[in-house]
C-alpha cells in the first residue's frame, strides 16, 4: 500500500473497518485482520490507534460527524419542519444504505456492558441526534404542521427507530436496494401519524 498521510490512512482504516463488519462481528474482528486486509503489518494500524478501543472511537466520531452534517444541513435548510424531517430521513437511510454496517457497529457498542469511551460516544450520538430533531418537531408544533397533542420526544424517537427498523429489515431479507422503496412507505406512514393536516403523501 502506497505511503498516506496520518489523516489519510486513519481514514482507510475506518472504511476498512466498516466494510469488514458488514459480514463480520464487528467484536470479532482483529487488528490483525484489518492489517491484513490493508497490506499492512499490525503495528502499522497501532501507530495511529494505540488500541481496538481507539479505532472504535474514533469510527463511531467519524459516523457521529457525518450524520450529524447530513442532519444540521437539512433542517437548516427547510422552513417546513415536515419537509426537514423528511429530508433528513432520506439523507440518512442513503447514507446508512452505503455504509450498512453502521447500525450493527452503534449497537454493539451501546450494548457492551462495559464503561467504554466507544459506548459513551455512541450514547453522545443519539443524545444529540435526538436533540436535534426535537428542536424541528417543537417548531412543526409552533406552525401548526405536526399535531400538539403528541410528545415531542416520542415523534423524535420514533423517526430514528423507523430508521432502525429498515435497516434491519433489509439486513433480514439481505435486500439492501429495497430499502429506499420500504423508506418512501415507512416515512409516508409517520408523517401521517404526526401531521395536523394528516393529508402527507409519498414523494417520488
Amino acid at each position: 500500500m502506497k505511503r498516506l498521510s496520518s489523516q489519510k490512512r486513519q481514514f482507510v482504516t475506518i472504511k476498512t473497518l466498516l466494510k469488514l463488519s458488514e459480514n463480520n462481528n464487528p467484536d470479532f474482528i482483529t487488528t490483525s485482520d484489518i492489517a491484513k486486509s490493508m497490506g499492512l503489518t499490525q503495528g502499522a494500524i497501532f501507530k495511529h490507534f494505540p488500541t481496538k478501543y481507539d479505532l472504535f472511537n474514533n469510527l463511531i466520531n467519524w459516523i457521529s460527524n457525518h450524520i450529524m452534517s447530513i442532519l444540521n444541513k437539512t433542517l437548516n435548510n427547510n422552513d417546513s419542519a415536515l419537509k426537514a424531517l423528511e429530508d433528513a430521513f432520506f439523507s440518512h437511510i442513503k447514507f446508512i444504505s452505503k455504509y450498512p454496517s453502521i447500525p450493527r457497529i452503534l449497537l454493539l457498542q451501546l450494548l457492551d456492558s462495559r464503561d467504554t469511551l466507544p459506548k459513551r460516544t455512541a450514547k453522545k450520538f443519539l443524545e444529540n441526534y435526538i436533540e436535534k430533531l426535537t428542536l424541528v418537531v417543537e417548531r412543526g408544533k409552533i406552525n401548526k404542521e405536526i399535531c400538539e397533542s403528541i410528545d415531542t420526544q416520542s415523534i423524535s424517537e420514533f423517526f430514528l427507530e423507523n430508521i432502525q427498523g429498515l435497516v434491519l429489515y433489509s439486513t433480514i431479507t439481505k435486500n439492501k436496494k429495497e430499502i429506499l422503496e420500504k423508506a418512501k412507505i415507512v416515512f409516508y406512514i409517520f408523517r401521517k401519524g404526526i401531521s395536523c393536516q394528516n393529508n402527507g403523501g409519498i414523494s417520488e
